[in-house]
Parts: C-alpha cells; structure tokens; sequence
C-alpha cells in the first residue's frame, strides 16, 4: 500500500559513476517492456548504450526516507528544460512519486519561464500521466512521441530538440552506439523540412552514420537536401532559418552550402544543399549505401571512427579528415567514383 506522498521525505543528490549500476537497473525494470515491443531487447546492446550515454552530471538519484528509489535526469537547453529520464523503483510506482518529482521540475522551469519537452515510446504508458501533467504532442516518430510542457507553433518545432539520443557539442568528437529511433527522428525531422521548402527540395536524404543501422556515430542527425541550383538558394536558406536553422558558411564545400540546427554550442542536425547531378550529392549516396550493403565495410568504417574520435575527442576537423583515404577507397570501388571528402557529418 502506498504511502501519502505529502507525508514523505523526497530528496534528490547528484549522482556519481558509482550510481552506474543503480540507475541501470532502474531503467532496465522501468523500460524492459516497452523496448522489448518496439525493437527487443538486447541485453549487451542495451547495456552498451547506456553506458555510452551515462553521465552522472546531469543524473540525481531519488530517495524517500533515506532509501533510494529512483532516479532523475534532466538537461538545461537555452530555451528549455529537457526531461531526459525519470525511473520509480517497481515497488514504488503508482504512488504518485513520479508526478510530485515531474510537478517539482515544472516548478523550476516556469521559474525561468522555460518550457519542459521529453520523449516517450509510443508503448509506454507513462504518456498519459504527462498529459495529465500538462504536457502535448509537438511530434512523432513510428515510434516515440516528442511533448512540451509549453509546446511553440508547430512549424518552429524539432522533434529532434526533444530527443534524448541527439545532440553533441560543436567540436566534440563523441560516438555512441546506433539508436533505432535515429530513422524515424529524421523523417519526422524531413516532414517538417518539406513543409518549410514546398517545392524548393527536390529530395531530402538522411546520410551519415546515423543513416545506417547498427552503425555507431555522432548524435547528430545529417541531412542532405537536393537543389536546383546551388547559386539559387536565397529562398531556401531564408525558409530553413525560419524554422531554426542557422547558416554557417564556414562549412561549406565545394557542391554544398551548410545550415546547423540546434542551441548555443550544441547541435542537433546538419543540413547540406546540393546539386542532385554534383559529385557531393552522388559521392555521400554511394558511400551510405555502400555502408547499408557491406557489413564488413560498415565493420571497418566504425572501427576507424573509434579510434579516430579517441585520438581527436575535441577536433572534428581532424577526425573528418582523417577519414578521408577510407571514404575515397570505398568510393574508388563503385561506379562513377568522385571526390572522397565527403565533409562534417
């Protein structure tokens, strides 16, 4: 039976690397069900994942009464609060813990006039208590449901700000394990990408890493749109800034302009323009699907990514580069082989 939550003690401490396990366990009870509808449940792989995105600094670890029950993530955004995780001990859920700790980090957002946004699977019942919280819909995936506390139109919304699993700062060098939710984040991102620029996209790519499953990457989702005319982009740039997108020439290449999503130092997605007849465009479709054909490439690829990130965690510049004689091997073994620079992904 459970007791009045009123009547309890709830405290949060930040969490340590000695927390690891704890919190595992947590999500692993909170999750299993639900992951195990949508994708299965891979015990190696999940555990892989976690570890790859455990970090203690943005973690506290619940307690009631002195006895640790939970746990609490949450990430400071420039315009808002993400909820990144919130997991009740088995024998403590449905005793309304979980929306007193919600209700508590709603308080601190209005406090800063910030939204709160999460992500939940679809499967997940935990949808309907952050509805009953206030929460609504600002987008979806085949599988997950993206939600703000305070939702903006939803033309000026990413589903990808709301994502857990994206996101990396500007320079770092940082790989985590292939997320399933990466296809369907960039296709609910394309959706609202062909709403911004009707006609103007004459096709809309996911490329990079996260394009291809089981491939490990950067959390950052890469976008290539095809154009008509790379010297006649005025429009386009013009419509993608109206809906979050910055224009960094600084990265442009030849056959590409670029346009970064994403808040202060952090990105979320990467956008190229290009010439569908260009090199750039032809070389990055090759080489994706190259990856999606060759196990044995993609294998190879990953493995230079690792120690490569491990060798420039804090210059992307380098790692890109240094992929460089890989990238124009895999290409010089295809048809039509260009260029092998293919860029930042």
């Amino acid at each position: 039976m459970c007791p009045t939550v009123g009547q309890l003690a709830i405290e949060l401490r930040p969490a340590t690397l000695d927390d690891r396990d704890v919190v595992y366990a947590l999500r692993k009870a909170g999750l299993r069900e639900y992951v195990e509808q949508t994708w299965g449940w891979d015990e190696v792989d999940q555990s892989a994942r976690f570890d790859a995105r455990f970090d203690p600094a943005r973690y506290q670890i619940v307690s009631v009464d002195g006895q640790e029950i939970g746990a609490l993530a949450v990430e400071w955004r420039n315009n808002m609060l993400l909820l990144a995780d919130i997991q009740i001990g088995p024998e403590w859920r449905g005793c309304g813990l979980g929306t007193a700790i919600i209700a508590g980090v709603l308080d601190e957002a209005r406090q800063r006039a910030l939204p709160v946004a999460l992500g939940v699977l679809k499967v997940n019942p935990a949808r309907g208590l952050y509805e009953r919280l206030g929460f609504r819909m600002v987008a979806e995936t085949s599988t997950h449901i993206f939600m703000r506390s305070a939702p903006l139109p939803d033309e000026k919304v990413s589903p990808l700000a709301a994502a857990p699993s994206i996101g990396l700062a500007r320079s770092v060098t940082r790989l985590v394990p292939h997320d399933p939710a990466w296809s369907g984040l960039f296709a609910a991102e394309a959706a609202r990408l062909r709403a911004a620029l009707g006609d103007r996209a004459l096709a809309i790519e996911h490329v990079g890493s996260t394009a291809v499953a089981g491939l490990a990457a950067k959390p950052i989702i890469d976008i290539m749109i095809g154009v008509a005319d790379l010297t006649d982009c005025d429009e386009h740039v013009r419509a993608l800034e109206a809906i979050g997108y910055e224009r960094r020439a600084v990265g442009d290449l030849p056959g590409r302009l670029y346009l970064v999503l994403g808040e202060g130092n952090m990105r979320w997605a990467h956008i190229s323009l290009s010439e569908m007849t260009s090199p750039f465009w032809s070389n990055h479709l090759r080489f994706r699907d190259r990856l999606r054909a060759d196990a044995e490439v993609a294998t190879a690829y990953e493995r230079l990514k690792q120690e490569l990130a491990a060798r420039f965690p804090d210059d992307r510049i380098q790692y890109t580069e240094a992929k460089g004689d890989f990238i124009a091997g895999v290409l010089a073994g295809t048809d039509e082989s260009g260029p092998g620079c293919l860029g930042s992904e």
